[in-house]
C-alpha cells in the first residue's frame, strides 16, 4: 500500500492456500465458525470533522471453489469487553468490501492508550479481514492481515 501524498508505505503478508484455510475447520475448538478472525490495535480518535486515527477494513469470501455465502459479524472489543458489533450483509463468492470503521460505527470512539481488538465471526464461509490503520496526525499508515483464532503453528501444519 502506498499512500503517495503522504510519502509512506507500508505492507502485509498474503493468507495461506485454500486447502491450508478449509483445513482451519477442523479444529475442534472453533465450533460452528467457518471463520473466526482477529483484527488488533484498531483506533478511532477524533470527531468527523477533525478525526486523529480510523481504520480501514477490506473484508472478503475467499470461497473460490465451494459456492458459500458469507454473512459475517464485527464485533469491537474494548478494554472493559464487547462495546459494539454489527453484521455486514452477505458476501457472495470471492466477494470484497471496505469499511471504514467509523462509518459502520458512528460515535465510537476509542482511549489513546487502548485501542479495539475487532472480531469478524462468519458461521458459514470461509473469509478474511485486513485492516488499514490510519493516523492522520503523524500522515502514516499501517496494514494489518488480521489472524484467525485457530491458525496456529501447532493446530495446521504448514
Amino acid at each position: 500500500m502506498r499512500a503517495v501524498n503522504w510519502g509512506r508505505v507500508a505492507f502485509t503478508h498474503f493468507r495461506p492456500g485454500g486447502a491450508i484455510a478449509k483445513s482451519y475447520r477442523q479444529v475442534e475448538e472453533r465450533g460452528s465458525l467457518a471463520s473466526d478472525y482477529i483484527v488488533s490495535g484498531a483506533h478511532v480518535i477524533g470527531p468527523a470533522a477533525a478525526r486523529k486515527r480510523d481504520c480501514l477494513l477490506a473484508v472478503m469470501n475467499i470461497e473460490f471453489e465451494d459456492n458459500f455465502t458469507g454473512t459475517p459479524r464485527l464485533q469491537v472489543f474494548g478494554p472493559t469487553g464487547l462495546v459494539a458489533e454489527k453484521p455486514l450483509g452477505d458476501f457472495p463468492p470471492l466477494a470484497c468490501r471496505h469499511f471504514l470503521l467509523s462509518e459502520l460505527f458512528p460515535g465510537l470512539e476509542s482511549d489513546p492508550a487502548h485501542p479495539f481488538t475487532l472480531r469478524m465471526q462468519v458461521p458459514n464461509a470461509l473469509m478474511i479481514v485486513s485492516a488499514l490503520h490510519l493516523d492522520y496526525v503523524r500522515r502514516d499508515i499501517a496494514l494489518e492481515h488480521g489472524s484467525d483464532r485457530h491458525s496456529t503453528f501447532m493446530d495446521i501444519k504448514c
